[in-house]
């Protein structure tokens, strides 16, 4: 494969130490896309990009350690990002902490912690998180029982997904 044109500005802009294409070339050869799949350089650009607070490289970073993408799979340190992540405030960090607390994986199972995350993703905007946080009602996890906030939840969910479904559709 030959390296696309557009990857090698990019990589000139994380040259020169722009943050979203550090984190993009990374994610390029991660991917292997426009650029032949280097893995290690790859983590190693993402790597960048979440110690220089990037939120999506954070949460990326998380992603990778958990699955093993492009690095040892390794829970704790899937959670220590996802946990970094949410505590500068990025919504789909919260709920991934959140979602580890729940399972109990890379941290002790919480209930209560996996629900309070839920909720403060939900708050941030998080609408995947509306899912979780409904179950939560649903089942009593972390909280009593609410059969009425779980119906609510999953209304609104439904509202923003048809939203977003219609904008694209209206974009195409």
């Amino acid at each position: 494969m030959e390296t696309n044109k557009d990857f090698l500005a990019m990589k000139r802009l994380a040259e020169q130490g722009n943050v979203q294409a550090i984190y993009g070339v990374g994610i390029n050869y991660l991917e292997g896309v426009y650029t032949p799949k280097d893995e290690k350089l790859g983590i190693s650009y993402v790597e960048k990009a979440a110690n220089l607070n990037y939120l999506p490289a954070i949460e990326y970073l998380g992603l990778c350690y958990k699955d093993g993408c492009g690095t040892v799979k390794d829970d704790k340190k899937a959670f220590y990002y996802y946990k970094k992540g949410a505590d500068l405030g990025y919504p789909m960090s919260m709920c991934s902490v959140a979602r580890m607390y729940e399972s109990g994986t890379g941290v002790e199972k919480d209930e209560d912690e996996a629900f309070y995350y839920y909720k403060k993703s939900v708050d941030a905007g998080c609408v995947l998180a509306m899912t979780f946080l409904a179950n939560c009602y649903l089942l009593g996890k972390g909280t009593p029982p609410n059969e009425e906030k779980y119906y609510e939840l999953n209304s609104l969910y439904n509202e923003k997904i048809d939203a977003y479904i219609e904008e694209q559709m209206n974009s195409v």
